[in-house]
This record gives structure tokens, C-alpha cells and sequence, in this order.
């Protein structure tokens, strides 16, 4: 966990389409493709994606030359 508060911060995927200046789509294809780490968060019936920040960062390192 980082931060004092132990707390990690997670972005839904819009916002991480938005950072990347990418479609939502295209995150979805990454997620799909494993190239992108997801958590599922909430209920069974109504399951949401996040991004870990620093699954994010690794992702955004990964493609940096």
C-alpha cells in the first residue's frame, strides 16, 4: 500500500482513458489483452474496473523510451 493512509488510489476507466488521451475502448482492449492490470471492485451484480495508480505507472514505464 502507499501514501500515509495506506490507501490505494484506483481510477475508473474513463479517467485512465482521459490521462492516456486514448478511447475508453482502446483501455479496454488493454485490459483485455493483459497489458493493462484491472481490480474488479463492488457487488457480484454490478462489478467495476479500476487501475491501480501504480499499475498505471508501470504500464505508462513500460512504453517509455
Amino acid at each position: 500500500m502507499s501514501g500515509e493512509t495506506g490507501a490505494v488510489r484506483l481510477y475508473p476507466v474513463t479517467e485512465v482513458a482521459t490521462l492516456l488521451a486514448v478511447s475508453r475502448d482502446y483501455v479496454y482492449d488493454l485490459i483485455n489483452s493483459g497489458q493493462l492490470r484491472v481490480a474488479d471492485v463492488g457487488s457480484s451484480a454490478r462489478v467495476k474496473k479500476r487501475i491501480r495508480a501504480d499499475d498505471l505507472q508501470a504500464f505508462i514505464e513500460s512504453r517509455t523510451t
